[in-house]
């Protein structure tokens, strides 16, 4: 009895199903003699396929085939080469229509060896993924996942089986990479972590080492070696400079700085000097002006105007009595000769001020002697031509 009850239900169930799906096909040709699909669609909603799910080549050969709940792929689908029909690629879905399980593709050759396989969770790749070369069935890659990115290690070998380049990710993002030579000796590892980029040469030995920053600018040590280990370079970086270049660089602008210093000082200097020499030619002018006064007040004293008569006496020419000709004529004698001094020292200015300021003195004292009995010195000064002997009578400095 209870068999018969299940069968009844059974017979129901499918009688439900199908009245529940239509069947669907699409052709190739005009006149539908080859299937290109056949599927079948949900009654209540005829975009949603349900149901085994067939695509065919134009040679009839099934390309695709599955099943689709609800209008999501689910369970076991398999694609087919076209040439000869064999398995392409089997792939599995969820209830959720999210690829699952292990996937697998196979090579389109005589040897039809497999050439991917890996596992899917809720459509993300998770653990190996591994990649094999068709013509020897080795392996070509071997990638590990999370989630969907690529964690932990990857590694690509060559032909011969040995490690060509080999990767580190952490949650999708390289934290290091490497590359070997075919001998399966490293070449090159660039370390994310430690910031770093070494190199080797064939025989292992070390060819470069050099830190960077965040930036991937060169920071610390940098070495590089010889294949006899013999370092051939070695310098210290500072976010991507040299410390020698930077050093440099300082020197530079501190030679620049003292150049610039140094301009400025001698600028400085070339002022005052100006201002210096403006000063003295004031002075030198104002003590000049007072020589020249006193001078011609002293001269002065020495002629009187004369009615009758016409003669000249050193230069002056004109009606003239002269007065204690004897002074006067040492005195022309000497002053003279101070002014010739002068000349000789003509670029020196402070020499200059004091040859005036001398000259008005000359002419202070000589006047003096002018205003005093100087009748004694008449005689001492008479015909006298020699300066040094005339300075001494004068007492000149005294």
């Amino acid at each position: 009895m209870k068999k018969i009850i299940i069968g009844l239900l059974l017979i129901g169930s499918i009688t439900n199903l199908s009245a529940q799906t239509k069947k669907m096909k699409t052709y190739w040709d005009y006149y539908k003699t080859k299937v290109k699909e056949s599927y079948s669609v949900l009654v209540s909603n005829p975009t949603k396929k349900h149901g085994y799910y067939k695509v065919y080549y134009k040679n009839s050969v099934i390309a695709i085939e599955g099943k689709y709940t609800n209008g999501k792929e689910t369970g076991k689908w398999i694609s087919r080469y076209e040439h000869n029909g064999e398995i392409a690629l089997i792939m599995y879905f969820d209830s959720k229509g999210l690829q699952m399980g292990v996937e697998k593709k196979w090579c389109d050759d005589e040897n039809h060896r497999l050439h991917v396989e890996g596992n899917y969770s809720k459509a993300k790749k998770i653990g190996f993924h591994k990649t094999y070369y068709c013509n020897s069935g080795k392996i070509k890659f071997l990638r590990e996942f999370k989630d969907g990115l690529q964690h932990g290690k990857s590694t690509e070998y060559n032909k011969n089986g040995n490690v060509e380049y080999a990767y580190e990710y952490s949650e999708g993002v390289l934290t290091n990479e490497q590359k070997y030579y075919e001998n399966g000796q490293k070449s090159f590892e660039k370390n994310k972590i430690a910031l770093t980029k070494e190199m080797w040469y064939e025989n292992g030995k070390p060819k470069e080492k050099t830190h960077y920053n965040s930036k991937w600018n060169k920071n610390g040590l940098s070495t590089k070696w010889d294949q006899n280990g013999t370092v051939v370079f070695e310098d210290t970086f500072i976010d991507g400079d040299s410390e020698n270049k930077i050093a440099a660089a300082k020197a530079k602008e501190e030679a620049s700085q003292a150049v610039e210093k140094e301009n400025r000082r001698l600028a400085y200097v070339a002022k005052l000097k100006r201002e210096a020499e403006a000063k003295d030619l004031a002075e030198f002018n104002e003590a000049k002006k007072i020589a020249d006064a006193k001078y011609q007040e002293l001269t002065d004293l020495f002629f009187t105007p004369k009615k009758n008569g016409r003669w000249t006496i050193k230069g002056r020419t004109g009606s003239f009595d002269l007065k204690k000709e004897h002074l006067y004529q040492a005195f022309i004698i000497y002053y003279n000769y101070a002014m010739k001094i002068d000349d000789e020292w003509k670029d020196d200015m402070v020499f200059k001020i004091g040859a005036q300021t001398s000259a008005a003195y000359l002419c202070d004292k000589v006047m003096g002697f002018f205003n005093s009995d100087s009748k004694a010195m008449e005689k001492q000064l008479k015909n006298l031509e020699d300066p040094v002997q005339i300075e001494k009578i004068f007492g000149y400095g005294q």
